[in-house]
């Protein structure tokens, strides 16, 4: 059967050249194709939501058309993108250009729709007060769609380490605003479980973790813990609390929360401050718990995992204390060399030419680190948590510099072609070991970093974080140095843990 509104996908006013009856007809032709439920592919289903969603807007419908049929295909949108979004947990950086397409047209009907429901419900901000929009204001339903179409779209690019589409903050920040004036911050639409309130709560703990810095997966973790507790965060107000924990908005701004500590807002700025206190307590609550359970009914015993603890301490430090930049960032654009992955890593340190390269220009650096972009080569499997070889090309006296070890901090691609890490320097040298765990009678490869003060104070040792030794174990180091080099060592405490990695403090007992 033919759809006149898919045919009309290509040019959405084609649909509208017959007059009133073909819009009539467009009306009916959507309406029609929301009833059925389609067994195409969620990317196809999408693609076609999409077709519909742009004809609508060339359609001289009234309100009320307007307005139930984009909350009916908001409805259809939504389980969509929820299907789609686990691909997404576990990509490589750059994205696939399969899913940068299907991730732009999520990008793209998530950001009509918020667009397009308040004004088809007359909650725009010329006709707010009108008389006919009682019953649109009254329900709340419009605008409550907007605000949690407008958090999927960050959620989605924060998954996918993307930017958001230009305006996204300054719409969100403005629906808030609204619901606040008319009354519906509180309100509950019959179909949802959370209010507007804390779907915009939920969206701003979800920034204020610095997602950049995590995973796709500890984002969703992130994502799902800060909807469950978003309800015990205060609505931001033009008092700033007391406290490390407070965090600011502009409400007129195009831009996410930052931390206080880090940046005040400027003087005229009309910002509004809330605290993330409460949640930076529930999180130490929760990491400092049996092992085995969370301490109440509100996360499941699976919750707290070694991985997740990594998640948790990384939360306790962007809501509870959200630290200053230590060091001051300098331009560069001078040359480097990477390497990604700890195999990968510990052959370029053997000098090895398996060790597989790839060339990065240097945007800016401090005493701690570097922001690159990648030039050439194949970046191999990176990932925020990923640990890489950094090598510039070029000293003061124009000799190569030796490698250097980091974790990569952030990412962000904006298409298939560009990617940009931040890269945290844990150790300036390393030496490739083998480490031996007695009481399971199993090795594995790993690093062993030297102190290196003032910045680098401890030796640390990292390995993957498949197979976590027990922090009572006897560890036992044989260090690939040029000759025979084993020590004993215990671990002092945990410096990081991500999905891929663990890194250690640790601490010599003898040499043996």
């Amino acid at each position: 059967m033919n759809d006149p509104i898919l045919a009309a996908d290509s040019d959405p006013a084609a649909a509208t050249t017959g007059g009133a009856t073909d819009e009539i007809a467009c009306l009916r032709a959507i309406a029609d194709w929301l009833n059925v439920r389609h067994p195409a592919q969620p990317r196809d289903e999408l693609e076609a939501l999409r077709g519909h969603l742009l004809a609508l807007r060339e359609i001289a419908a009234t309100n009320d058309e307007r307005a139930a049929l984009l909350e009916r295909l908001f409805d259809r949108a939504l389980p969509l993108i929820n299907a789609l979004t686990p691909s997404l947990l576990d990509h490589e950086l750059p994205l696939p250009r399969s899913t940068g397409r299907t991730l732009r047209v999520m990008h793209e009907l998530l950001w009509q729709l918020a667009a397009d429901l308040p004004a088809a419900s007359a909650l725009g901000d010329a006709a707010h007060d009108g008389e006919a929009a009682t019953a649109a204001i009254r329900s709340g339903g419009a605008l409550w769609r907007s605000v949690d179409a407008l958090a999927q779209h960050l959620l989605l690019s924060y998954l996918t380490a993307s930017p958001a589409s230009s305006g996204v903050w300054l719409a969100l920040h403005q629906r808030h605003v609204q619901a606040v004036r008319l009354g519906l911050a509180e309100h509950i639409p019959a179909a949802a479980t959370r209010s507007l309130r804390q779907v915009y709560n939920a969206a701003l703990l979800v920034a204020c973790a610095h997602p950049a810095a995590l995973t796709a997966r500890e984002i969703s973790f992130v994502a799902a813990f800060a909807e469950r507790f978003a309800g015990q965060v205060d609505a931001p107000s033009a008092q700033a609390p007391a406290g490390s924990a407070t965090f600011w908005i502009d409400p007129l701004r195009d831009q996410p929360p930052a931390p206080l500590a880090r940046r005040a807002p400027p003087p005229d700025s009309g910002a509004l401050f809330f605290s993330c206190a409460a949640l930076a307590t529930l999180v130490e609550r929760h990491m400092t718990a049996a092992g085995d359970a969370a301490i109440d009914t509100s996360l499941p015993a699976t919750a707290i995992t070694p991985e997740q603890r990594g998640t948790l301490r990384h939360l306790l430090n962007c809501w509870g204390a959200p630290r200053k930049r230590r060091f001051l960032r300098r331009r560069q654009s001078s040359r480097a060399q990477l390497c990604a992955g700890l195999t990968a890593v510990i052959a370029a340190l053997r000098g090895q030419d398996s060790a597989p390269l790839s060339d990065w220009m240097i945007i800016n650096e401090s005493a701690d680190g570097y922001a690159v972009m990648h030039v050439g080569g194949d970046s191999g499997p990176l990932a925020v948590g990923e640990v890489v070889a950094v090598r510039c090309s070029e000293d003061d006296r124009g000799k190569d510099r030796h490698w250097q070890i980091a974790m990569v901090r952030w990412a962000i691609s904006e298409n298939p072609e560009h990617l940009e890490l931040g890269l945290q320097i844990v150790a300036p040298l390393a030496l490739p070991a083998l480490l031996a765990l007695p009481a399971s009678g199993t090795t594995q490869a790993a690093l062993l970093l030297p102190a290196a003060p003032p910045l680098h104070e401890r030796t640390k040792l990292l390995i993957a974080a498949a197979a976590l030794p027990a922090v009572e174990e006897k560890l036992i180091v044989v260090v690939d140095s040029g000759r025979v080099d084993v020590r004993e060592l215990h671990i002092a405490h945990t410096e990081e843990l991500t999905p891929s990695l663990a890194l250690f403090a640790v601490q010599s007992d003898e040499r043996v």
